[in-house]
């Protein structure tokens, strides 16, 4: 059996509204991060394959999603279908207010912050070793310390 290559236009549309994000992982844990993942069915019915009965979901939550438990209780479709609407609000309103840009800018700033105090510290401990190599120097060249000295 060869794998299919082609996504449906309505995959293509679950992988788009999700940027690749899994539901489940958002809902739980509000983790935005991209994962890699596989469209699930919601009503595990492989037939059904409408965009209102898919989801994102990582490989983890899929294989546990698809995985039927006997003790303990596995994630329900409403569950499910509540996180992607959580989950699509939130990338709505993070593409619409450019929040993607902001943190760019924001993880260039404290970069640059970073090096900036990384830079002062060195100068701060070259300012500090000049300073002791200073306070040596004039200890042995102070005349009253040699005077102390020759009348031991």
């Amino acid at each position: 059996m060869s794998k299919r290559v082609h996504a449906t236009a309505n995959e293509t549309e679950i992988l788009k509204r999700s940027g690749r994000r899994c539901c489940l992982c958002f809902g739980l844990h509000r983790d935005m991060d991209v994962k890699q993942g596989q469209i699930a069915h919601i009503d595990r019915n492989p037939a059904n394959s409408a965009v209102s009965n898919l989801v994102f979901l990582c490989l983890k939550h899929h294989d546990q999603y698809d995985t039927r438990t006997s003790q303990s209780k596995g994630w329900i479709e409403d569950e499910v279908m509540s996180y992607q609407e959580e989950l699509h609000i939130a990338i709505e309103t993070f593409r619409f207010m450019g929040i993607e840009k902001i943190a760019n800018s924001l993880d260039q700033y404290v970069n640059a912050q970073l090096t900036f105090y990384a830079e002062l510290n060195q100068k701060i401990d070259q300012l500090t070793n000049q300073w002791q190599e200073f306070q040596k120097s004039n200890e042995l060249n102070n005349p009253r310390r040699n005077l102390l000295d020759e009348k031991e």
